[in-house]
């Protein structure tokens, strides 16, 4: 469900921050929940490191697997939480401005408290389960886009990254 995939990239963020912007010196990576389940994307963005940016992205499954405890689940709940939570402290101006967003994009109370309630439940044998998915999905299905430059994208390629370069 939703709020395992939310949990999963807030502990996938751990990896990413540590291994592509402390050791390879991007300006940033994250992991960002789909719609679908159990999808998500990965990014980075000012990143000289593309070729072991993509390798981290897909070592993804092993840290959920290898690394993460049930404390640093609890933890990642919090945090998947805070988007929620946030709602409770804001001014006026936002409180109206994100129940307009929600009642342009159809969303209820209901559908909010049943995000709280999944992302409460999250169990690290979700976690587990969620990374054998994972791992499927980047094998199977997985799709890898890179906008940078030309010389970039050369020197992945020449570091082993099976990739093509499309002009626009």
């Amino acid at each position: 469900h939703p709020g395992i995939t939310a949990v999963a990239c807030h502990l996938i963020g751990r990896l990413l921050h540590r291994e592509i912007r402390s050791k390879g010196a991007a300006y940033g990576a994250e992991c960002e929940p789909l719609d679908g389940p159990a999808q998500v994307s990965f990014l980075s963005w000012r990143d000289p490191q593309i070729a072991a940016t993509i390798n981290t992205f897909r070592s993804a499954p092993e840290f959920l697997r290898n690394e993460v405890t049930d404390d640093l689940v609890a933890r990642a709940r919090v945090a998947a939480m805070s988007p929620l939570a946030a709602q409770e402290y804001e001014s006026n101006e936002d409180t109206a401005t994100r129940g307009l967003h929600h009642i342009l994009s159809n969303v209820k109370p209901e559908r909010l408290d049943r995000q709280r309630q999944e992302i409460m439940e999250v169990t690290r044998d979700d976690i587990l389960r969620f990374a054998d998915i994972l791992e499927r999905a980047l094998k199977e299905r997985g799709a890898t886009v890179v906008y940078a430059n030309r010389a970039q994208l050369e020197r992945a390629i020449s570091q082993g990254l099976d990739l093509e370069i499309i002009k626009r």
